[in-house]
């Protein structure tokens, strides 16, 4: 018996080294697509606070949702 749980011990840690080898690959090729949004979210907001620097009140309508866009019309605006 005692020979049994030392064989069954030894494939638990086997399997438990492989699969935890195996995650950092993983949370890697998951963090990648997640880093390109970041960027590109990042990108989106440089650009608008550059129009809002700038005072290009009509290139900012892209950016204001649809359903906000008389509110948006509306509103006194000035530069940052």
């Amino acid at each position: 018996m005692k020979l049994w749980s030392l064989f069954v011990a030894r494939r638990l840690f086997l399997l438990i080294f492989l699969l935890a080898a195996g995650l950092p690959g993983r949370a890697q090729d998951q963090a990648a697509p997640e880093s390109e949004k970041a960027r590109q979210l990042t990108e989106r907001v440089d650009q608008l606070y550059q129009l809002f620097v700038s005072g290009d009140w009509r290139k900012v309508e892209p950016y204001v949702a649809e359903e906000s866009q008389d509110i948006w019309l509306a509103q006194a605006k000035g530069t940052i």
